[in-house]
């Protein structure tokens, strides 16, 4: 008795079928870098890690509306300004502007409405509990689709003093100094060996 779902295997007949599918190509960098990630990034924040010590980072959902989705897959967005606050146990992104869809017209969404962002509560306890306890900063770093949902990277910061951002210039020119003597030395090896 032959059981539902499951076919018989045939008697000896093999059966050849053409292949039609065509030969594999190899993937590139850039390709295999988006693939592997998933991550199409709309807008990064700059700003972010010179005027701020990054502590923790989470990546949350965005509550918007269609024509916002539409802007932001424009690239239309602004986050320089933006920051993140905890309202009645939700939590909430404030001052990112998106601009307007043209094509929805009146229908669309207001620019810089405030907009929700989806966490668990126990997230949100935690990001609450941080932010009261050690006066820190909740701000995005950047907005980007994750296979097709709009999702913002957000950090919990500190604010650097001129020091700490003086520190971190100086550090950063060493390091193109240092790499910039590599490259050179390099060359001057490469010349030697050719003569």
């Amino acid at each position: 008795m032959a059981q539902k779902g499951k076919s018989k295997p045939s008697s000896g007949a093999v059966s050849k079928s053409k292949s039609t599918s065509k030969p594999k190509s190899k993937p590139t960098a850039k390709s295999a870098a988006k693939s592997s990630s998933g991550r199409k990034v709309v807008s990064t924040n700059r700003r972010a890690g010179f005027d701020f010590h990054l502590l923790e980072k989470y990546e949350l959902g965005l509550e918007l509306k269609g024509s916002e989705v539409k802007s932001l897959r424009d690239a239309k967005v602004e986050i320089a300004e933006a920051y993140g606050r905890v309202t009645d146990g939700e939590l909430w992104l404030v001052s990112m502007h998106i601009p307007a869809y043209g094509p929805s017209g009146a229908s669309g969404h207001e620019p810089g409405r405030n907009k929700k962002l989806l966490a668990r509560q126990k997230e949100i306890a935690q990001i609450k509990q941080r932010l009261d306890q050690e006066r820190l900063t909740f701000i995005p770093t950047a907005v980007y689709f994750r296979r097709g949902i709009a999702k913002v990277e957000m950090a919990l910061a500190k604010r650097k003093l001129k020091q700490d951002k003086r520190a971190d210039m100086a550090e950063a020119e060493s390091k193109k100094r240092a790499m910039r003597q590599v490259r050179r030395s390099t060359a001057r090896g490469k010349q030697a060996l050719e003569n």
